[in-house]
C-alpha cells in the first residue's frame, strides 16, 4: 500500500494511523523531504510505540510518500 501526499496534505502519523491501521505490523517506508520524513517518523515511534527499526526513511527534495 503507498500513499501519496501533496503539499497541501498533512503528513501525521494520527492520518497514517486511522488510514492504515496496519501499520503497527508493517514496515514503514518514508520518503520525501528531510524535515517531513523526520517529524512523520518521529511522531510515528514516540506517539505510536512503531520502533525506529520498523522504519526505512528516504530523504529527498520532492514529492512525500509512505509505503507499507
Amino acid at each position: 500500500m503507498i500513499f501519496y501526499f501533496d503539499e497541501q496534505q498533512k503528513k501525521t502519523a494520527e492520518f497514517v494511523m486511522h488510514a492504515a491501521p496496519q501499520a503497527r505490523a508493517s514496515q514503514l517506508y518514508i520518503s520525501g523531504p528531510s524535515a517531513a520524513v523526520d517529524a512523520l517518523s518521529a511522531e510515528l515511534t514516540n506517539t505510536h510505540g512503531i520502533p525506529e527499526g520498523q522504519l526505512k526513511k528516504d530523504w529527498f527534495t520532492g514529492r512525500f510518500a509512505l509505503e507499507m
